[in-house]
Order: structure tokens, then C-alpha cells, then sequence
């Protein structure tokens, strides 16, 4: 920590008076007593004073996450299977009973339902999103119109992007390390 000037709109780092009594010093006490709050020592390392309670301060859950959260999604389709989502994940560090340590799952836009199909290798996806466009296209009596996956190379080869285009699916991919 440290104390700052201002000097033409720009912070200066300045030496602090050795008399000053500043409440957001650490004092070893503090740092080394086990039964301490880490949330209020965690707010210490912040810079604000241990008087100030950390539940009033609107910075403390922002600085606790690794990034800041993404807004709301204001768009929705208006339709039942007009845009699905699909993501793959795994492997598992626990193998399901069959040996599947692999999930597909497809979310519907419109109504939230999700599906999820375990996988013993990713080379079953293509088989699932077939057989799930089947499934749709005779018990619903749907067409999708659009997916949208993760940049997951299972969803970009060949036999996949084939059974799009015969389909009419607009295949979308979402921007990495984004939700």
C-alpha cells in the first residue's frame, strides 16, 4: 500500500509521514491470526480501512472475481427449437458406470429445456445431434433453424457441417471464453 498525489490528473506515488496513524496498514497481528476473517482480511488488501465493514462496499465482490460477469442476453428466439445450444464437456475425472466421462448437452433458446447425452469418446457427437435432429423433426414436428455451439472441433468437420447444410441449419459458433 501506499499513499498518491495528484498532479496534473495523474497519481504519484508519495512517501507516508512516519507519525501518520493510517487504518489500512497491516500490522503483523492481523496477518497472522488464524481465526481471522478472510473475507476482512481479504478487504484489507484493498486498501480500506478494517473500520469500514466490507458488506457496505460495492468494489469488494468485483475485485474477489476473476473477470467482470456478462450482461443479461436481451435476445430470444420466439419459437420452440429455432436455436439450440450445444456444448461439449470433459472428460470427466469419474467415469460413469458404462465408462462415459464425455456430456453433449443441447439446450433449447426458447423453452430452456436441456438434454444431455453421456459419451464414451467425443467421436459420438455427430451421432447424437443426428439422432437428436431426428428426434425433433418427427415427435415435435420441427425444423431447427439455427446452432449454436462452442468452437469444439467435434462440431466442425465434415459429417457435421454436411448434416447442417442438408438440414438448413445455420451453424454459429460463440467467441471463446464467453458463455
Amino acid at each position: 500500500m501506499g499513499w498518491g498525489k495528484i498532479q496534473e490528473g495523474l497519481y504519484f506515488w508519495a512517501t507516508l509521514p512516519k507519525n501518520l496513524n493510517v487504518s489500512f496498514r497491516l500490522n503483523k497481528g492481523i496477518l497472522c491470526n488464524a481465526n481471522s476473517n478472510k473475507n476482512i482480511l481479504f478487504h484489507q488488501h484493498l486498501g480500506h480501512s478494517a473500520s469500514f465493514h466490507h458488506s457496505k462496499c460495492h468494489i469488494f465482490p468485483i475485485a474477489k472475481q476473476s473477470r467482470l460477469p456478462f450482461s443479461q442476453s436481451t435476445s430470444h428466439s420466439k419459437i420452440t427449437f429455432s436455436l439450440l445450444h450445444m456444448n461439449i464437456w470433459g472428460p470427466y475425472h469419474t467415469p460413469h458406470r458404462d465408462g462415459s466421462c464425455f456430456f453433449l448437452t443441447i439446450v433449447d433458446d426458447y423453452t430452456r429445456t436441456t438434454w444431455l447425452f453421456l459419451m464414451q469418446s467425443k467421436a459420438r457427437v455427430f451421432s447424437h445431434v443426428r439422432n437428436f435432429l431426428a428426434l425433433i423433426k418427427n415427435q415435435f414436428h420441427k425444423s431447427v433453424q439455427r446452432i449454436r455451439t462452442n468452437n469444439a472441433r467435434e462440431f466442425f468437420n465434415h459429417e457435421c457441417s454436411s448434416l447442417f447444410t442438408s438440414n438448413g441449419i445455420l451453424h454459429e459458433s460463440s467467441c471463446i471464453y464467453t458463455p
